[in-house]
């Protein structure tokens, strides 16, 4: 038979309802609110140990982890589906963060502008259109 140890038992995470909650994108105060609602009563310290106990990491470092491996891919599934069901806002989004695309944007200026501003102006327009 097991002695007793004295003060209170440890409170157990569901941390099903944890890594649902990280696939949603919640962050660590609002899984510790939503635990709260499903009457599991705990501070985020206590959400906070025992994932260090259970994982060697902090709360943070989990929510991260869990967030990588089931909410962002999800995610980009998501958008990819409706890129090519034809949103061209979305088709034109994923070709700049993933193809490079850029907008083309020309800067033209007008009015009357000494020399000396003139040709400064001439040169960053050089810099900004080389690097294109």
């Amino acid at each position: 038979m097991e002695k007793n140890k004295g003060g209170r038992p440890k409170k157990e995470i569901d941390f099903e309802k944890v890594d649902a909650l990280c696939a949603v994108f919640c962050n660590c105060k609002e899984i510790v609110s939503v635990l709260k609602a499903f009457d599991i009563n705990c501070s985020y310290d206590t959400v906070e140990r025992r994932i260090k106990e259970e994982f060697d990491m902090t709360f943070a470092e989990y929510v991260e982890q869990k967030q990588m491996a089931f909410a962002k891919p999800k995610l980009r599934k998501a958008q990819f589906d409706c890129a090519l069901g034809g949103n061209a806002t979305m088709l034109i989004w994923l070709g700049k963060q993933y193809l490079g695309q850029t907008d083309r944007q020309e800067i033209n200026f007008t009015g009357n502008m000494s020399a000396e501003i003139s040709e400064k102006i001439n040169q960053i327009k050089a810099k900004y259109n080389d690097k294109k």
